[in-house]
Order: structure tokens, then sequence, then C-alpha cells
């Protein structure tokens, strides 16, 4: 952890930039003053079981990954191929639900900085409530949302959830190849 504040000590003194920026922007920013890219990985909440995902989450930050996207677990993934279908199952299957994986990073929190993602389907989000999901994220330390689900035209009422609650994740915006003419509507903020 010495080393980590000294890195971001130094990542500040250079930028300037020290206050309201959440892990992900910090540690890209250290990433591009080094010249790096990111390693980011993905892994499904609740697999093995949900002190497993904990462990996994912890090793991964010893390990040095950059950023953690973690899957939360969905009855319906189609837009995910078989491996996270059959991931998604089987976690299903034990139990995981969105409550148990904030319990977790909150859990996770106490002793680990790596950035996390949420992957999920918006019905998540619907579900739990739009804006208390925001202020869930914000309180338990959720850096960023990936919801392949929720296209720039629909995400309205999330956006300003996100907008209006302290320390919010940030809404990281999908753009595939044939998105042609919509690139610069989905890229903008």
């Amino acid at each position: 952890r010495e080393i980590e504040t000294k890195r971001f000590q130094e990542y500040s003194i250079l930028t300037g930039r020290t206050e309201n920026m959440n892990r992900i922007e910090k540690r890209m920013e250290e990433l591009q003053q080094k010249n790096e890219k990111a390693f980011v990985t993905y892994m499904t909440a609740g697999l093995p079981d949900m002190e497993g995902t904990k462990a996994l989450i912890k090793a991964q930050d010893e390990a040095g990954i950059d950023i953690i996207e973690l899957g939360i677990p969905f009855s319906d993934p189609t837009a995910d191929g078989p491996v996270i279908q059959d991931a998604s199952y089987r976690s299903i299957c034990k139990g995981t639900n969105v409550k148990g994986v904030f319990t977790a990073v909150e859990e996770v929190r106490k002793d680990c900085e790596v950035p996390i993602v949420f992957m999920m389907y918006y019905n998540t989000i619907l579900y739990y409530g739009v804006e208390a999901f925001a202020k869930k994220c914000a309180e338990t330390g959720v850096d960023g949302l990936i919801i392949p689900d929720l296209p720039k035209e629909e995400q309205f009422e999330l956006a300003e959830a996100l907008e209006h609650t302290e320390n919010a994740p940030i809404l990281i915006q999908l753009v595939a190849p044939v998105s042609a003419d919509r690139i610069p509507m989905i890229l903008e903020n």
C-alpha cells in the first residue's frame, strides 16, 4: 500500500488532478503516465462461491491486475456467449444475487483498492431501484458499470441517478464495430 500511495502522489504531481477521480481514472492515468496498457480481467460473481469470489478479487489485486470486471449473474444473459451464460447459471444456482455481491465488494474494500466494474443487465438495476442501486454502488465502492443491454438512447434514468450520487460509478459505454454513425453520440461525455 505504501508503494501505491507513493505512485498516486507522483501521479498527482504530474497531472495536477487529485480530487474527484475514482479508482478507474486513477489507474488509467497511472498507466498512461508509464505508457502501459491496462490488464483487465473478468469473473462471474459467486463462483466458486462468494468467499471464493472475494479471495479471487484480493488475489488478482495482489497479482497487479489493473481492473476487474465482475459479472453479476442474470437468469437470461442473452448478450453473453455460452461460457458466461453457463457461469451465470451455476452462480445463480448457488444463490448469488446482487445484494450478496454488494456485501462481498464492501468486505473486499476493507483492504483492496483494485478498480471493480460491474458487468450486468439493466433488469437487475430496475428491480433493485435505479436510485437505490446508484447509491449502493457508491457506498460499497463499485467504480464502473458496463450494461450491454442498455443503449445510449435509454440511459437517461440511470445517468441522472449516477449524476446525483456522490462517488457514483462511471457508466462505461460499449462501442461495436457496427456502431459506425452512432460512435460520436456514444462517446459523448
